[in-house]
């Protein structure tokens, strides 16, 4: 088993609650739901990467508010040794984020293929990633 690569990958994302919904996106090929947000490019501050990807994601602009936590998660993924698998150490920087406009859209082509408003109070039934229950705790919005 190979460690790709051999420092963290940094990904900004974003907290998007309105008039009683979260923001998510499904991830591509997965049923599962996660928070809109991705990598930070080369000399992009992770606040940046995080609108710029929300942007991306669901066609929504948004103003970032208060940092709300600092995720740190090692998974494993396919990869490219003899073992077919690798370790990826990520670093997920969570703000929260305010709706400023725009017009909802799926993804095309990217990880995410779908964006949706969920209700807070049935967000919890649905089949989401860690980051995003991690999150709404950090945020007092998950409901159970």
């Amino acid at each position: 088993m190979t460690h790709a690569p051999d420092h963290p990958r940094v990904s900004g994302y974003a907290v998007v609650v309105h008039d009683g919904a979260v923001l998510l996106a499904g991830l591509t090929g997965e049923q599962r739901w996660t928070l809109p947000g991705g990598g930070v490019d080369f000399g992009e501050h992770p606040a940046q990467a995080a609108v710029r990807e929300v942007r991306e994601e669901t066609g929504l602009d948004i103003e970032l508010g208060e940092l709300l936590g600092i995720d740190s998660l090692v998974v494993r993924v396919a990869g490219g040794d003899e073992s077919g698998v690798e370790l990826l150490h990520g670093l997920r920087i969570v703000y929260r984020g305010r709706l400023l406009g725009g017009t909802l859209h799926d993804e095309v082509q990217g990880s995410t293929d779908r964006a949706a408003w969920h209700p807070l109070e049935t967000v919890g039934s649905l089949p989401l990633v860690e980051l995003v229950r991690t999150a709404l705790g950090w945020t007092g919005d998950l409901r159970p």
